[in-house]
């Protein structure tokens, strides 16, 4: 059955002044979950009284696939999501040593490290994702979107000072359970929990774990390279300071205490071109290890 119908007025002097358009809104199996996917099977007027609509195609396959699409949608739109990721990423190559940061003693530890926090990320906010999405817990939005703000504070100051050792897994744990909840909030926003739940869940969860994978691929190589290069703490103290007043931006407005974010439009900008970020740190990397390259071969010579 058609989702919903909307009125058109077509050739009032020609004694039929409305045309009814049906619109299909959601059909899990089909694939069709939001108003951007809507389809339309036809048009009622005074000579179709009815409408085929295909009521045994698709599968759950297509309703993951659709729900695993919006799932990479969110976060890649997500300008707080993505920022809050790259500063757990950004001292990740690193080891805490007494309030500073210090290299990590070998690649493989630094890779190891790297890996616990997405990990710590995944299983943060996966279990409130489901909780909050089977109605087992639930916060107000204004204060969840805030305290997301207030992760990205959090984990910008750690990046730039830590807060204890192995800080970040912390931090990606606890404060991934309150993106969790922002992301059940979607699914309940967008009617995606009319379907199969579960198949919901696991479409949309691996359309975030998948984004943030594709995040950490395009700039671990890079942060690795820098990480061991001498100017990597004045570039990780300039990203987490970036991260940190943008943060405080977004607690101001979604607290209510100041009506606009004045960093939008330079936030919009990045989410719009990631490829830009990712090149620019790539080349900040390969002009770094040149650099070092060199001042090896020249202290040989010697």
């Amino acid at each position: 059955m058609p989702d919903s119908a909307h009125p058109a007025d077509e050739g009032a002097g020609h004694g039929l002044a409305r045309r009814e358009r049906a619109t299909i809104r959601y059909d899990f199996d089909r694939g069709i979950l939001k108003t951007v996917d809507a389809e339309t099977p036809g048009v009622f007027d005074y000579e179709t009284k009815s409408l085929s609509v295909p009521a045994d195609e698709g599968s759950w396959l297509r309703g993951l696939a659709a729900t695993t699409a919006v799932g990479i949608e969110h976060v890649s739109e997500g300008a707080d999501h993505l920022l809050f990721l790259l500063m757990l990423l950004i001292p990740a190559p690193l080891v805490a040593t007494g309030s500073r940061w210090q290299v990590a003693p070998s690649r493989r530890r630094a890779i190891t490290r790297i890996l616990h926090v997405v990990t710590a990320f995944a299983v943060g906010h996966s279990l409130t994702l489901a909780l909050a999405a089977t109605g087992v817990i639930a916060l107000p939005t204004r204060l969840v979107e805030t305290l997301i703000a207030l992760s990205i504070a959090v984990s910008a100051i750690h990046a730039i000072r830590p807060l204890a050792a192995r800080g970040e897994v912390v931090i990606a744990t606890g404060f991934g359970l309150i993106h969790g909840l922002a992301f059940a909030s979607l699914i309940t926003d967008l009617g995606l929990d009319r379907g199969s739940l579960l198949t919901t869940l696991l479409g949309f969860n691996l359309g975030i774990e998948l984004t943030q994978l594709l995040v950490v691929a395009l700039l671990m190589p890079s942060l690795l390279v820098l990480a061991r290069r001498r100017l990597y703490p004045a570039f990780r103290t300039a990203v987490a300071v970036i991260g940190l007043v943008f943060s405080v931006s977004w607690m101001l407005e979604r607290a209510a205490l100041t009506p606009t974010d004045p960093f939008e439009s330079v936030q919009t900008w990045l989410v719009r071109h990631p490829r830009w970020v990712a090149v620019t740190v790539a080349g900040l990397a390969a002009a770094a290890h040149g650099v070092g390259a060199r001042a090896r071969e020249a202290a040989a010579e010697q």
